[in-house]
């Protein structure tokens, strides 16, 4: 396998291992292909910024769960005899 090939194979994989959807991996490869650089960040970026956002909705997710645990946990300690 070429050098070329090898990176692109890495590139791939990295895309893949960043959740990357497999549509955003082959327009990032195209992008690749065309040494279209700036392209290449801005949907890096785009797909930053929506991994960002899941990110802050689970944390709040968490959040709320931990509140509920405490004050559940909370009830059945003055519950308890």
């Amino acid at each position: 396998m070429s050098m070329k090939g090898k990176e692109a194979d890495r590139i791939r994989q990295n895309l893949a291992d960043a959740v990357c959807p497999d549509t955003l991996i082959e327009n990032y490869m195209e992008m690749w292909a065309q040494r279209r650089v700036a392209d290449q960040v801005g949907l890096l970026q785009k797909h930053r910024k929506s991994l960002l956002g899941s990110l802050h909705q689970y944390q709040k997710a968490l959040e709320c769960l931990d509140y509920l645990l405490f004050t559940t946990e909370k009830q059945r300690q003055c519950n308890e005899p």
